[in-house]
């Protein structure tokens, strides 16, 4: 398990379950959020954890869900595929195609829930 680390936007906190650890296939739907520490997914060891994680997503037909920072996490994967999508759509607040479904912001939440439940 993690230990605790030191931050300067949020207090450090111990995980449950380090991204290295995800095994898509344990999940319905895998959803990337927003916060103060959600853009350090876009960089370094933790970029290609995402990458691996959005990538079998795809390959298992498992929903993805962006709102907020985490739209950028997906716009900003390495996974060609969905970059692409991403980068192509226009930019309305909700979108939802091919089991992805983003919000651009978080008073979106419900909508982005109802769809990416749809999915």
């Amino acid at each position: 398990m993690m230990t605790r680390t030191e931050t300067t936007f949020c207090e450090p906190f111990d995980a449950e379950l380090l991204l290295r650890e995800v095994q898509v296939e344990n999940y319905d739907a895998i959803v990337f959020i927003g916060g103060a520490q959600a853009e350090q997914l876009t960089n370094g060891v933790a970029s290609s954890e995402v990458d691996r994680i959005i990538s079998e997503a795809r390959s298992q037909s498992v929903p993805l869900g962006g709102i907020c920072v985490g739209l950028n996490i997906l716009k900003n994967s390495n996974v060609t595929e969905v970059r692409q999508m991403l980068t192509d759509a226009t930019d309305e607040r909700l979108m939802t195609f091919d089991g992805i479904v983003t919000a651009v912001e978080n008073s979106d939440v419900e909508a982005f829930v109802g769809r990416l439940l749809s999915q």
